[in-house]
């Protein structure tokens, strides 16, 4: 009958050097880790980039539609500043308001080329001065205006009245001047002319000595 071997009997294997160097398995986390972490920030980073690029185009964009909605303001009422003349508005008492009116939808036209809420805001604010002030203006122009006018009608009438005393008696036309020289030196009381035109050989002329 067969023995079955033993363990003397067995040739025993010893582990014989090779030279390789043992490495243990590599880990592909860390690595992927590293590489991901690069580029969400160079993706960040460009992102970055970008947004200052579009906020300084933004920024661009403000300065030159500030300028332009400027521009046409400045233009848009100096122009309408001209018209007022009595001869182009007889009308003296709604120039304050007919002014205001206008020059308000001049500002809202000039500030509609403004995109951006907050400089549109800014336009609104800088140029309400601008506005309120051509308003006392106008007003002032059209009392200048209007104390012009009514000066030469009084001028007018106190002329008539010297032209009209050299051709009555005496003591008529004595009487018709008196009022002359009373209405010229009501003048020159409230400012009208001046004490020196009051009070000056000319101060009403007229074809006739009196």
């Amino acid at each position: 009958m067969p023995r079955i071997p033993t363990r003397d009997n067995l040739r025993q294997g010893v582990p014989q050097p090779t030279g390789g160097i043992v490495t243990a398995p590599r880990d592909f986390i860390g690595p992927a880790i590293q590489r991901t972490g690069k580029q969400l920030f160079d993706i960040a980073k460009k992102q970055a980039a970008q947004g200052r690029q579009q906020e300084k185009a933004k920024q661009q964009q403000s300065a030159l539609e500030l300028a332009t909605a400027r521009s046409r303001w400045n233009s848009s009422l100096f122009a309408e500043q001209k018209t007022y003349t009595p001869e182009q508005k007889p009308d003296l008492d709604n120039w304050g308001r007919t002014y205001r009116a206008r020059a308000t939808a001049w500002q809202k036209q000039a500030a509609r080329t403004i995109s951006d809420p907050g400089v549109r805001q800014r336009f609104m604010a800088e140029t309400q001065h601008d506005l309120e002030q051509g308003g006392i203006n106008i007003d002032q122009q059209a009392r200048d205006a209007g104390m012009t006018a009514r000066r030469a009608e009084t001028e007018k009438s106190l002329l008539q009245q010297v032209d009209s005393a050299a051709s009555q008696p005496d003591e008529d036309a004595k009487t018709i001047m008196g009022g002359v020289r009373a209405t010229l030196q009501d003048m020159a009381d409230t400012g009208i002319i001046s004490v020196e035109e009051a009070a000056a050989p000319d101060a009403v002329k007229s074809d006739q000595t009196v």
